[in-house]
């Protein structure tokens, strides 16, 4: 059977409008959200996690007055439920959003509870595609969750179900035990990590649709060497292969952010680009970049140094390490 999701091949995701390192005013939230549909962006991928519901309710309030939200489609998750909290914690990542803690919980009870939630933030009734939020210390529970979701879209509440990850080991473990519809797998699938190629793989051999986030490695690949790297400061090793990244790109005329966007669809287990945005300036650079027809010749730089990037990674033998 052919699976009904299928988003274009760049999705937008809205963790930033959440507040993710810096605070969005409603009016840019608003911006970025009208310049992604007016580019032909149509899937919009979110969660109650990011910013403690905040994404979800801005990107509700504009779908409740956009033209044409009808073809408009949204991938919300499960799994990691909000609790208020009376004040900030000090590491609090999500700026301008309400004081909060995400709390795993996948039972069905509650999984049914935040689909309410979220439903009422969105304010849409049906959900196109809902997923389990990184379940990756809860992969039992996860399989309840989804015994939930399966049920929702019984009744016609939901569309497609899936996992949103950034593990690939557990897109391996969930696919071989349950029929799922989508993967989101984020920061697997970039210029710096390599894990979640054989997910593509696996992903299109079974028909999931699967959408490749976290291009950026958490903002490195877009924002120069001092931006985070999966959620924090980057190593000296990877803000060396960053430089070298650099360089290649800039050999060819183009710029590494442009590069990481289009790195995921070499893969053809690859559905879409989900890139997290912010602006209407940073919708326009990914549509600009994921519109380029970028050379073999480039590509084939890039699969050099990244093949240099694997062999210094690798472990010595005893026997190596023993040589002078």
């Amino acid at each position: 059977m052919v699976n009904p999701f299928q988003p274009g091949r760049l999705s937008i995701g809205t963790a930033a409008l959440g507040g993710l390192y810096a605070e969005v005013t409603v009016a840019d939230a608003m911006a970025t959200l009208e310049r992604a549909v007016a580019r032909g962006i149509t899937h919009f991928d979110t969660a109650p996690h990011y910013g403690r519901g905040l994404a979800e309710s801005r990107l509700g309030d504009f779908l409740r007055t956009a033209d044409g939200a009808g073809r408009l489609t949204v991938s919300t998750k499960v799994g990691r439920y909000v609790r208020d909290l009376d004040q900030r914690d000090a590491g609090d990542i999500f700026l301008g959003a309400p004081p909060g803690e995400s709390v795993f919980d996948f039972s069905r009870k509650a999984v049914a509870e935040q689909l309410d939630q979220s439903r009422q933030r969105l304010g849409r009734e049906f959900i196109d595609v809902v997923l389990v939020h990184d379940p990756d210390e809860h992969l039992d529970e996860a399989l309840v969750a989804i015994d939930e979701l399966t049920s929702q879209r019984e009744a016609g509440r939901v569309g497609a179900l899936g996992v949103g990850t950034n593990t690939a080991s557990v897109v391996s473990h969930l696919v071989d035990r349950v029929d799922l519809d989508v993967v989101v797998l984020a920061g697997r699938i970039t210029l710096l990590e390599s894990s979640g190629e054989s997910a593509a793989k696996r992903c299109r051999d079974l028909g999931i649709t699967l959408l490749a986030a976290g291009v950026f490695q958490s903002g490195i690949l877009a924002g120069g060497v001092d931006a985070p790297f999966d959620y924090g400061p980057a190593p000296e090793s990877v803000r060396t292969r960053v430089i070298e990244l650099e360089r290649v790109c800039s050999a060819h005329g183009v710029s590494l952010q442009q590069v990481a966007i289009n790195h995921p669809r070499r893969f053809t287990g690859v559905t879409s680009t989900l890139v997290g945005v912010r602006s209407a300036d940073e919708v326009d650079q990914a549509v600009d970049a994921i519109s380029l027809d970028l050379p073999d010749v480039l590509w084939e730089d890039i699969d050099l140094l990244r093949a240099r990037f694997v062999q210094r990674s690798e472990p010595q033998t005893k026997g190596q390490g023993e040589q002078r």
